[in-house]
């Protein structure tokens, strides 16, 4: 689907930047069966609140490497030669650098490693893992091509995962990223520092303020639905909000074969209204009031007509609209130009030269059904048709690419047709 112009595969972001020392799981590419996070691995993407403490939120334990979202459930595979390492040693000083497709604002970030003897035949859990440190944010957008400095306790050898938590600051989600580790040398028997917060963080941003108390959201009550039927979607935020529209996305629990998806909406205290009805995980919601409050939240429908319970609140409120600059002065009228010169007595024409008559150039072929190779950086149009690996494949929307080389086999982008 085409919002307002070119649009960008649903992606936000990884660890595995150019800068960084190390690289996510999802987006090893020595790493085999991914499932559908192998192209977008920057769509590990869950509720935030992740601590050591269960009680504040996050993904649930065993699904911390997925974070509950059904696009990376093999991310939560877990043995010791399951996946391919990065190699590292004791006590380095890595450069952790995230790759943003979609640089959300910010409110901080924090890392954890597993601990000395845990078990690497089961999925993540919190028992598993020890805080190393985190950054505050300032809550604007992160900055692209910078690198956090995390150092690794001195008496951690072998293999290790290091979990990596991106919390945006204006919705309810969070980015995660599980970095596996081996790391050779010989260990140091140390105490366990305590958890560091590093405000400001070594990449320069600054601690976030301190927010006042959130004022009371409008109405946004769920409907008494049936207990029985689909999934309700999950981690229900905006992909960009203006003056008048909310961009909303969510995620189905499922594969979302057969679903569609009721949108509703309120403000000011109303009832909430359905607005649209819709078969993509995405809606557009136009013609808003500027600095507004709304409450959303969407209905999953199945092929039979079954609905699910509503999806958890989300709450936006839209930009100030921008103020109108008055129009410039008109600029004064030009000065009358001088009268020409007379012109010059023409010249005698010159004796004509008999050329013999070339044939008219043959027209040039037809492009119509042209396929050019696939580009990872070029703009497409919906219907164009591309070759790669010896198939062909047919755009399903517009969009630029960004340089990512596994966009040809997202499903939301290309469909396979030869």
């Amino acid at each position: 689907m085409l919002f307002g112009g070119a649009a960008v595969a649903n992606a936000h972001g990884y660890v595995g930047s150019e800068f960084s020392d190390v690289v996510a799981r999802a987006a090893m590419k020595s790493n085999r069966d991914l499932g559908p996070i192998a192209s977008e691995p920057q769509s590990v993407e869950g509720p935030k609140g992740f601590s050591l403490n269960p009680a504040t939120g996050g993904p649930v334990d065993g699904k911390l490497a997925s974070a509950g979202n059904w696009r990376s459930v093999k991310l939560d595979e877990q043995s010791p030669e399951r996946w391919v390492e990065n190699e590292v040693t004791v006590g380095q000083t890595l450069n952790i650098g995230w790759e943003y497709t979609a640089p959300h604002r910010t409110s901080q970030w924090h890392y954890y490693i597993t601990k000395n003897g845990w078990d690497q035949s089961k999925p993540l859990t919190r028992s598993a893992l020890q805080p190393l440190t985190s950054f505050t944010h300032d809550g604007t957008p992160a900055p692209r091509g910078r690198t956090h400095q995390v150092t690794l306790p001195a008496d951690h050898v072998g293999d290790h995962i290091l979990y990596a938590v991106w919390d945006v600051a204006d919705t309810g989600n969070a980015f995660y990223s599980v970095i596996d580790l081996h790391i050779s040398g010989k260990a140091q028997a140390t105490q366990a520092p305590a958890p560091v917060t590093v405000a400001p963080p070594a990449h320069t941003s600054h601690p976030a303020p301190a927010q006042p108390a959130p004022a009371p959201a409008p109405a946004a009550s769920k409907p008494e639905l049936p207990s029985k039927g689909p999934a309700s979607p999950e981690s229900l935020h905006s992909m960009g909000t203006t003056a008048t529209s909310v961009d909303l996305m969510w995620f189905s629990a499922e594969d979302g074969a057969n679903e569609s998806y009721a949108v509703y909406r309120s403000t000011r205290g109303a009832r909430p209204e359905r607005i649209a009805t819709t078969s993509k995980a995405r809606y557009l919601d136009r013609n808003l009031t500027p600095d507004t409050k709304y409450a959303y939240f969407v209905v999953t429908i199945d092929a039979a007509g079954n609905a699910s319970q509503p999806s958890e609140p989300f709450v936006v409120t839209t930009r100030t609209a921008p103020v109108a600059q008055p129009a410039p002065a008109p600029a004064p009228a030009p000065a009358p130009a001088p009268a020409p010169a007379p012109a010059p007595a023409p010249a005698p024409a010159p004796k004509p030269v008999t050329t013999p008559a070339k044939p008219a150039p043959a027209p040039a072929p037809a492009t119509a059904g042209v396929v050019r190779p696939w580009s990872s950086i070029a703009a497409y149009k919906k219907g164009e048709r591309v070759s790669h690996n010896g198939a062909i494949y047919v755009a399903i929307q517009d969009y630029r690419g960004c340089g990512n080389p596994g966009w040809i086999f997202a499903p939301s982008l290309w469909k396979r047709v030869g």
